[in-house]
Order: structure tokens, then sequence, then C-alpha cells
């Protein structure tokens, strides 16, 4: 198995939340290398290494990598998902129709 580069120890701890199978392949997320080079260092193809790091997005309940970093490093300080508050764009509303003479800026 892939063992944790020394700047990687700090981590160390917090590979017990991941299943032991996608531990290799948060490691090399957290490398920071390409997929290409990850698929190399784990000796797994594209297919397969596209397939965990899926499965790893799953496991911590997110949709990008990034995100999925994110999951990590919270829960490495004692947080989980529940502490953070989603918020969504307002929906779109049509622009307000002007009234000729006002200077008024918010258009009411």
């Amino acid at each position: 198995m892939l063992q944790p580069r020394e700047q990687d120890q700090r981590w160390r701890g917090c590979f017990e939340t991941v299943p032991v199978h996608l531990q290799p392949v948060l490691m090399v997320l957290l490398s920071g290398i390409t997929d290409a080079a990850a698929c190399n260092r784990l000796h797994v193809s594209p297919r397969t290494f596209s397939r965990r790091l899926a499965e790893l997005l799953d496991h911590f309940g997110v949709e990008t990598r990034f995100q999925a970093g994110m999951e990590f490093a919270m829960s490495c300080r004692g947080r989980s998902r529940s502490h953070v508050v989603e918020t969504r764009p307002a929906p779109c509303q049509p622009p307000r129709p002007r009234i000729a003479g006002r200077t008024d800026p918010t258009g009411l």
C-alpha cells in the first residue's frame, strides 16, 4: 500500500475514517499530482482510478475533488458536514420596469 510522505504525516490519524481501499486514492489527491501520474503511482488503469475516485466522492457525500478535500480536512478537525451551512443562490428575478423620470437607483 502507498505510504504517506513525510509532509503528509499530519493527516495520518485522519485516514481511519476512509475505507482502506480508498486511502491511496485520497493520498494521491492530497499530493496534487495529475490523474495519469496517480494511475502510475497506484499501478491501476485510468478507469479503475476514475471508479475509485467516484467512490471516494460518494463516501464523503460530495460532488467535486475540492469538496472531498475540504470534507476530509474538516473531519480531521473533528467537524462534520452538518456544521456547513449550504447556501443556494436566489432565483433569478426579472428586472423591474423603470418608471420614466425617476432617478432612484433602486428602480422603485
